[in-house]
């Protein structure tokens, strides 16, 4: 959630890597039950933190188990990264979509560019309004 929730990342760089190590079948499982996971926290913040159904108060551990054989922490992908890099410019090649919530507007904005001067609670500071509820799970 941490990188989700991290405007220079998002889904879409664990996508990224998740497609270049493990391939596109797998990753394409992987993103559609964390995207489910994501949607299930946003409905828990969304509703004051009580969930609405069974889902929201799902278990997130199968995310941990299914992905242990590789480090997905900051620091094994620095931000100079070829790899990090690579994904920045095929991210600026696409275009943003209509969007029906606040999670599928932040996931399909594009990131934020890559930055030593980048402030994260700063940024999420700026966007409080126009993400609240991502802004309280951040």
């Amino acid at each position: 959630m941490a990188t989700i929730v991290e405007p220079r990342y998002k889904l879409k760089i664990i996508q990224f890597f998740f497609i270049d190590i493990h391939g596109e079948e797998k990753a394409e499982e992987f993103i559609r039950e964390l995207r489910k996971d994501t949607d299930s926290l946003y409905s828990h913040y969304n509703n004051n933190g009580h969930p609405t159904s069974a889902s929201g108060s799902r278990s997130f551990s199968h995310l941990t188990s299914s992905t242990s054989t590789y480090d997905y922490t900051a620091s094994a992908v620095a931000i100079s990264s070829p790899l990090v890099q690579r994904y920045h410019q095929r991210r600026a090649s696409r275009n943003i979509m209509q969007c029906r919530s606040e999670v599928e507007c932040y996931l399909m904005e594009d990131v934020e560019a890559p930055s030593d001067a980048f402030q994260l609670l700063t940024w999420w500071k700026v966007h409080s309004t126009k993400f609240p509820i991502l802004f309280r799970i951040a």
